[in-house]
């Protein structure tokens, strides 16, 4: 759901076995169909409020291309959020116009990363997470990051100015069996 709350992005995956579809719709637009490639699996992370599309594209042997969807586009063949060799991004998402994400290029190590809204790289944070964002959400600048815990119910953590301050420590859950008590997938 875009921050304006007039688009929204999500995936289908037809009963009848075809492809995984992307749709993409707002402002009284019909749905948008977007191809993805077979043997491919899409993870959306952020639609902005003018339908463009955040999305990470994955193959069995090619992890995390961080893809920027403009609204005319109708296959994921489009901007590709750049990043260095051996490094992976991860928990991608929309500070406006700007696409921003995690870089790990380490284990153990993350950095905050800012691209210009065309897509190219901007900055990089100093700042040096141990634990690697899985998802993050932003409301005007401020940033809510879900940490990867190993169990995929880290902490919940609030990011500005090069810092993250612990929201929900998610202490005590679990994500096998009944995750009870677990917070996750934070968002404004």
């Amino acid at each position: 759901l875009s921050d304006d709350g007039t688009w929204t992005a999500w995936l289908e995956q037809p009963c009848d076995g075809s492809p995984m579809r992307l749709k993409v719709q707002g402002n009284g637009a019909p749905a948008r169909d977007v191809s993805v490639p077979v043997d491919h699996s899409v993870l959306v992370h952020d639609v902005r409020d003018d339908g463009t599309v955040m999305a990470e594209l994955t193959t069995g042997d090619t992890m995390g291309l961080f893809l920027v969807l403009p609204t005319d586009r109708t296959v994921l063949d489009t901007r590709r959020l750049p990043q260095p060799p051996a490094c992976q991004l991860s928990a991608g998402a929309f500070d406006g116009d700007a696409p921003t994400a995690w870089e790990a290029c380490e284990l153990g190590h993350a950095q905050f990363v800012r691209y210009t809204a065309a897509g190219a790289f901007e900055s990089r944070d100093q700042f040096v997470s141990d634990l690697i964002p899985d998802r993050m959400s932003f409301d005007h600048g401020r940033a809510l990051v879900w940490l990867f815990g190993g169990d995929t119910v880290g902490e919940i953590a609030h990011y500005q100015d090069g810092q993250l301050t612990t929201v929900v420590p998610n202490t005590g859950c679990t994500s096998v069996s009944e995750p009870k008590g677990c917070v996750r997938e934070p968002s404004w």
